[in-house]
């Protein structure tokens, strides 16, 4: 049985590729600082929960022991996190190599490299370490969330205001979708030609 491992397990689009990968009758593995404690919402029966972290390598080699796919669906929002979110990529991929993982896909963001702004560009130096990790990668970027949209006129409502974002076109998606998408390329043969769909965008380096 395939053995799926998802960094970030307990977080929005995290939770989604545990729910679907055990769907899918696989054998999942999901870590995060934090693990979910049973019965709540973001702990599903059937997978295997461990505490790691990227930012110290605490735990992360006992997390994808015996893993055949990594899924990254780590996020960093702290201006502490941004800053070593990259590096937390590449303690991820050097434990991936070291216990035999043969496949890691990261969640990113569309544009990420066309954007100023700090999280985007934590996102795109991610996204370089894997081009040049040891084994085969797969970036799969998304659009916004609508959680994102949610926030921001949650916001707005408290103080009596609604956003108004001139110029600006937004085209979001569920976490669902991603993780669908994440968990496709995280089955899937390698080899594949360059996908580029209206929503997603995914970028294949193999090695």
């Amino acid at each position: 049985m395939l053995r799926i491992c998802v960094a970030g397990g307990t977080g929005q689009v995290g939770t989604e590729v545990v729910r679907q990968a055990l769907e899918r009758g696989l054998e999942v593995v999901a870590f995060s600082r934090h693990p979910p404690a049973p019965g709540s919402a973001r702990y599903h029966n059937g997978a295997i929960y461990w505490a790691a972290d990227v930012a110290t390598g605490s735990g992360v080699a006992d997390a994808l022991s015996g893993a055949d796919v990594v899924v990254d669906c780590l996020e960093g929002r702290s201006r502490k996190a941004i800053k070593g979110f990259a590096d937390g990529g590449d303690r991820l991929l050097r434990a991936a190599k070291t216990e035999g993982v043969k496949k890691a896909v990261l969640l990113s963001i569309i544009n990420c490299d066309q954007v100023r702004l700090g999280y985007q560009r934590s996102k795109a130096e991610k996204e370089q370490r894997y081009a040049r990790a040891d084994v085969e990668t797969v970036v799969v970027r998304t659009t916004q969330f609508h959680s994102l949209l949610a926030e921001v006129f949650s916001v707005g409502s408290r103080v009596r205001l609604i956003p108004v974002f001139k110029g600006a076109r937004f085209q979001t998606m569920s976490p669902s979708e991603a993780a669908a998408a994440l968990l496709e390329e995280a089955l899937d043969a390698p080899g594949r030609s360059l996908i580029v769909c209206v929503r997603l965008a995914v970028l294949r380096s193999c090695r």
